[in-house]
């Protein structure tokens, strides 16, 4: 899971988006995004102590489907495809 605190609260101490990587384990591209959702919405660190990662992400990304939510398709599909 991204973890959508630390990124913001590392680029905040003025850390590259290489450095950030290289910490939170995640690609440069999702750093990147992150990082750009929050200065369009005018998101500084530092947060609440109480917000969590999951209320960030839903701040972040508004009616994201969590993948916890996602339907997995019919095993004929996958065949269909898969085959051909």
């Amino acid at each position: 899971m991204t973890n959508y605190r630390e990124i913001l609260r590392l680029k905040s101490q003025g850390y590259s988006q290489r450095q950030i990587e290289s910490s939170v384990g995640s690609s440069r591209s999702t750093i990147r995004e992150v990082i750009t959702l929050a200065e369009e919405k005018e998101l500084e660190w530092p947060f609440p102590a109480d917000l969590t990662n999951d209320e960030l992400k839903k701040f972040l990304y508004p009616g994201r489907v969590s993948s916890a939510g996602r339907k997995i398709p019919a095993i004929s599909w996958i065949l269909r495809i898969a085959l051909g």
